[in-house]
């Protein structure tokens, strides 16, 4: 992950805190005791387009946040978030991506519901209690032993611990990217200001054929004709 680094070794991770302090001369000063000695508006510029990189296959993860059997029942459009989790951890299998799941307090509210746990290896579905999936650490350690910076998210309920996971993988440097088909909350409305609230803070909001092309990179990829077949319409 790129960073803008200061004389002083002081680093910003995201372009919303660099902006807040590039306009705002006073915080400027007092951030940290520092002071920014030389920033064009060009680089700031770079630097977005540089943080804000298109989904790379090689470096990036599937998430399922919670898509267990007495919560989904409650989501609104919940056919239509399942399937969206069933079609992208399908296509995760076809380009050799892995897939991570969580299960938010499972002996109360169950286990991931069956169609979607089939496909999933039982060594990477983690159980949690807290509402973000990085607040224990072990979602973390998944994403360093597989050398993930980069984590697409599907998953319920998006105003809880979806948007509270997708804020930790921010603040931990890891670009996300929340896949808008495949999360979902009991009230529409909810979902809507978590979607909102997640892009503001620097995740990406995406479509299912951008996760698809992305991952594909080129018509060249040997497996074009497959997800072509399989998973454009």
């Amino acid at each position: 992950m790129w960073k803008i680094i200061f004389f002083n070794g002081i680093s910003f991770p995201n372009f919303r805190t660099l902006t807040s302090l590039l306009w705002s001369p006073k915080k400027v000063q007092n951030h940290n005791n520092c002071r920014l000695t030389f920033l064009k508006i060009s680089f700031v510029q770079r630097y977005y387009s540089i943080e804000k990189m298109k989904i790379n296959p090689k470096t990036s993860c599937l998430l399922i946040i919670d898509i267990q059997e007495k919560l989904l029942p409650a989501i609104h459009h919940n056919e239509s978030v399942l399937e969206t989790c069933l079609w992208s951890t399908d296509l995760a299998e076809v380009m050799d991506i892995p897939v991570i799941a969580t299960e938010h307090c499972p002996d109360k509210i169950g286990v991931t519901t069956e169609v979607l746990r089939h496909k999933l290896k039982e060594d990477r579905i983690i159980s949690k209690v807290d509402f973000s999936a990085v607040a224990d650490g072990k979602l973390m350690e998944k994403l360093h032993e597989n050398q993930i910076a980069q984590v697409i998210v599907v998953g319920a309920e998006a105003h809880v611990c979806v948007l509270q996971t997708v804020l930790d993988l921010l603040q931990e440097n890891i670009s996300v990217f929340v896949l808008e088909s495949g999360v979902g909350s009991r009230k529409e409305s909810d979902k809507t200001l978590a979607i909102e609230r997640m892009k503001q803070n620097g995740a990406e909001i995406i479509s299912k054929e951008m996760l698809a092309f992305e991952w594909l990179e080129s018509p060249k990829n040997d497996k074009f004709r497959e997800v072509l077949k399989h998973f454009i319409k």
